[in-house]
């Protein structure tokens, strides 16, 4: 898969994350760096729990869309564990749909990578190899 295409992808559906955190109303903008940081780490200890929780998952998106907004960066400090703990429990969700339905998850799986090859930004002619 192509890298451009991938981080393109991603900086796309951030904007979008961020763009729904405004209209809703920007909830945390009242919070203090320190709260925000408390606030977010809570919500990634949970995530990692039950990382398709949508409550939580909204949540953490809209925290998220706060310290982007403020042009920082959530502080994973101590957090290799929970990290390693929601990538595990993430991976075992991936194979249960997977197994449930290969089908569906197999269009699944094409459809999103084709959004991801959209979102590639075009290169232009005098940069190309």
């Amino acid at each position: 898969m192509d890298e451009t295409a991938l981080a393109s992808f991603f900086a796309q559906q951030r904007l979008a994350i961020i763009e729904g955190y405004l209209k809703a109303g920007r909830m945390f903008e009242g919070l203090s760096t320190e709260a925000l940081q408390t606030a977010w780490r809570e919500c990634f200890i949970t995530l990692a729990d039950d990382p398709s929780y949508a409550p939580i998952l909204s949540r953490i998106a809209g925290l998220e869309s706060e310290f982007g907004l403020r042009h920082t960066t959530p502080d994973f400090t101590g957090l290799e564990d929970v990290m390693g703990l929601l990538q595990t429990r993430m991976a075992a969700q991936y194979r249960k749909h997977a197994e449930a339905d290969p089908e569906m998850f197999a269009a699944f799986t094409a459809n999103l990578e084709a959004e991801i090859e959209a979102a590639a930004l075009p290169v232009p002619q005098g940069q190309q190899n």
